[in-house]
């Protein structure tokens, strides 16, 4: 296992927005906003602008339910994440690496 902080947390989610497809966009911001969500056609219209409004959003602080929530569909790959509350830090799990048999 492996420990990180929440602003080790939130800057690895900031930099995983910019590899999302378009559908991963729209579910993160709506997630992020449910109030004002936005549409495939508004994100497929201007990906780029909705992606800075949820690095915005990430910028202005999030709370250890979200960063769980967002975890697995921004880093997908990452492994699965929990809070410890003991340590105050995020700890994940890294994904287990293939092994060949011969």
């Amino acid at each position: 296992m492996q420990g990180i902080t929440i602003p080790e947390a939130v800057s690895r989610l900031k930099v995983g927005i910019d590899r999302l497809s378009v559908a991963c966009v729209r579910e993160v911001y709506n997630e992020l906003d449910p109030q004002n969500p936005v549409s495939m056609e508004e994100v497929r219209r201007d990906t780029a602008g909705v992606e800075k409004r949820i690095a915005d959003r990430i910028s202005r602080g999030l709370l250890i339910e979200e960063i769980l929530d967002l975890w697995p569909v921004v880093l997908t790959g990452e492994g699965r994440l929990w809070y410890d509350d003991e340590t105050g830090l995020l700890e994940f799990r890294a994904p287990l690496e293939p092994v060949e048999f011969e």
